[in-house]
């Protein structure tokens, strides 16, 4: 399946995963909802997803997958492994990050935004999807919310983190204390792909999804050990 391809069975898992999500919230007793309480986890996305590709194409979905071995050379740590992982007949892995986010959760989409970015960046063939779910008020841009990542752009990694989004950087950080990013392609891009709404007894959520390429034409760049772009670092030749 050529990589192109991916994105018509991937809008279609999209659609079925809204729907799969609205069913349950629907479902939910009315005293629950009443306290903010939606009836679904992050894990129900990520199978949702996992379902409607493999209604399509098979048992060549899967729910997590390993990373590639090279990760180990460009992030320290235990970075976690790709929460839907897709691995057509000879054609190229695809990656997939899920995430239901509260209203103010969305900024954990740059943590996911790097990790794809250096995956589809590495000399293995690979593409990289981000599927995420979020309340409607939680799409409205606002700062510290990065939700240009899902209208689609290019963006330079280290402008990205230093002077757009240091904030949410900095909580993705917060996290942990050894998972670091080393190198990492200086460009990214992203492409929007689809949207759904997901009817809920309050407020409505949209799940969106965007296709992410790390770009290292323009070369790599390093990071230090507190896990932010070198200062003055120039991007390094386009070696993986």
């Amino acid at each position: 399946m050529a990589v192109l391809s991916i994105n018509d069975p991937v809008r279609r898992a999209l659609l079925a995963a809204a729907g799969e999500l609205q069913a349950t919230m629907t479902s939910v007793p009315t005293w629950v909802s009443a306290v903010g309480e939606v009836g679904v986890h992050e894990s129900d996305l990520q199978r949702a997803l996992c379902r409607g590709l493999q209604a399509q194409l098979g048992p060549v979905v899967s729910v997590e997958g390993p990373l590639p071995a090279a990760v180990k050379e460009h992030w320290s740590g235990r970075l976690g492994r790709v929460d839907v992982l897709m691995r057509p007949a000879g054609s190229t892995e695809v990656y997939f990050e899920t995430k239901l986010c509260g209203v103010d959760k969305l900024y954990e989409v740059i943590w996911d935004l790097l990790k794809l970015a250096l995956l589809t960046a590495l000399p293995e063939a690979a593409a990289g999807y981000l599927v995420y779910a979020a309340p409607e008020a939680g799409w409205t841009p606002k700062e510290d919310r990065p939700t240009e990542i899902f209208e689609g752009d290019v963006f330079d990694v280290a402008e990205l983190l230093r002077d757009h989004y240091p904030n949410p950087w900095r909580w993705c950080l917060s996290g942990t204390t050894t998972t670091r990013p080393i190198r990492l392609p200086a460009q990214v891009r992203t492409e929007r792909i689809g949207s759904a709404t997901i009817g809920a007894p309050g407020d409505d959520w949209e799940v969106r999804c965007v296709r992410v390429q790390g770009d290292a034409t323009k070369g790599w760049i390093n990071f230090g050990s507190d896990g932010w772009p070198q200062v003055g670092d120039r991007p390094s030749p386009d070696r993986a």
